[in-house]
């Protein structure tokens, strides 16, 4: 039997949430896992882990679909739906999927979640081949990911180190974490994610990793020593 991708629809407008229900419902590579009328409900079932796709409002009472975009799960994702056209640019700096203008056809749905489903895949074959790929210098390269010592957000770039060489992508760190494999990378700062094997010394400047101290956030230092204590 094929892999049914977990979804739960959240909209304050009971009329579009049983639209996006039944299309749910409808469509064969989804399975229904919820309704909820505003994003709060929603977190308990989102909180699990469980959820691939979220069909989500924007404009909501209590926390809006950007703020919950931001707080999602790794590899959860979102696909927006929603009244107001100019919520638009505010959605894809969340790295939604998706985003369609109500009223929905079914359709433009389905083309959705085509392209969800896509998104997640790649995600994994990425990640179960160990290898990170992205677009640099008008090129597609993959990386090893045994061979990367870090990633850095450098303004609207990523700069993908590695022992050989490094890259810079027009990616978000977030899509760059999705493709990492979850035990051997660490986000130890906003703005870095650390390969764990690559952690050997922890001053109070930051980690030293060759000629360079990375900074690491305060929440994260007790994280950092647990990892070197167990090395």
């Amino acid at each position: 039997m094929n892999y049914k991708y977990k979804c739960i629809a959240i909209d304050d407008e009971p009329l579009a949430l049983s639209l996006i229900e039944a299309y749910i419902k409808k469509t064969p590579e989804l399975e229904f896992a919820g309704a909820y009328s505003n994003a709060m409900q929603a977190m308990e079932k989102i909180s699990t882990g469980s959820i691939d796709i979220v069909f989500s409002d924007i404009n909501m009472p209590g926390m809006s679909g950007i703020e919950l975009a931001k707080i999602l799960p790794e590899h959860t994702f979102v696909i927006f739906i929603t009244a107001f056209q100019e919520y638009a640019l505010d959605g894809f700096k969340v790295d939604a999927v998706d985003y369609l203008l109500k009223p929905v056809q079914y359709v433009d749905f389905r083309k959705a979640t085509f392209k969800a489903v896509r998104y997640i895949n790649s995600m994994q074959f990425a990640s179960e081949k160990r290898y990170l790929t992205i677009r640099s210098n008008y090129q597609i390269i993959k990386i090893d990911t045994d061979d990367i010592i870090y990633v850095e957000a450098v303004k609207d770039y990523m700069k993908v180190v590695t022992k050989q060489r490094e890259y810079l992508t027009l990616v978000t760190l977030k899509q760059i974490i999705k493709s990492l494999p979850d035990l051997e990378f660490v986000k130890v700062h906003r703005s870095f994610v650390v390969n764990i094997s690559q952690i050997k010394v922890l001053t109070t400047d930051g980690l030293i990793i060759g000629k360079r101290i990375i900074p690491v956030s305060e929440s994260m230092k007790g994280h950092i020593l647990n990892i070197l204590n167990s090395k």
